[in-house]
């Protein structure tokens, strides 16, 4: 997952380099296939490796896997592809 750097969280390379660092982030989640999960304000969203939010921080919880990510808001799920096009 993220470690905890300065008053947030965030990810550093092999080299100990900080890659991405958002002082709000709570809480983040290792990376897999190239993205990541990361809290904000109570809400999850996702990076890629280069901490560009890729898919907003407006879901309560979620997963990844297989090439999709299933995010959970009011109760709903929601889908999205490898191309981070959503389809559910």
């Amino acid at each position: 997952g993220g470690i905890t750097y300065k008053a947030g969280t965030g990810y550093v390379n092999a080299s100990g380099e900080v890659i991405a660092y958002d002082g709000e982030w709570s809480n983040a989640w290792a990376f897999n296939d190239g993205y990541a999960f990361v809290l904000k304000n109570g809400k999850w969203g996702v990076i890629d490796q280069t901490g560009t939010l890729v898919i907003p921080h407006k879901y309560s919880g979620g997963n990844c896997g297989e090439g999709y990510f299933i995010l959970i808001q009011d109760g709903v799920l929601h889908i999205y592809d490898e191309q981070l096009s959503r389809i559910f």
